[in-house]
């Protein structure tokens, strides 16, 4: 079952995210506050398969919150999601390990069904 972990400050995408990935996928979805200590906490006791994080609620601790998960937790596919098309927080969320950037403004739902299925059909070693 796909397990999938959301981190976004913004209650109306976060509820749309998780309606639409527990109706396409059954997916279980929950949420963290937008904390380090306790997004490391939901990742270890939760133990998702993706994680959405939106950028602009994690300000900068996104990318060393995204090493440590990846160096924690090499299999957990992070999706990092941006109201702002930046080339900039792109590259450094790639460099960061980030699998996949999401628009939240402009993606479709058929965006997020690709998304999903891409990364589910490839996992990553360690998951």
């Amino acid at each position: 079952m796909l397990r999938v972990l959301t981190v976004d400050d913004n209650r109306n995408f976060k509820k749309m995210l998780a309606e639409f990935l527990r109706s396409r996928f059954s997916a279980t979805v929950e949420d963290a506050a937008p904390a380090h200590d306790e997004v490391i906490r939901k990742v270890e006791t939760f133990s998702p398969l993706m994680i959405f994080a939106d950028m602009q609620t994690l300000g900068a601790a996104y990318f060393d919150l995204t090493v440590e998960i990846k160096r924690l937790h090499p299999g957990i596919r992070i999706v990092l999601l941006s109201s702002f098309d930046i080339k900039e927080y792109m590259d450094a969320a790639h460099a960061c390990g980030a699998d996949r950037c999401l628009l939240k403004n402009c993606s479709t739902p058929d965006d997020i069904i690709e998304l999903v299925e891409s990364m589910m059909s490839h996992p990553r070693e360690g998951g």
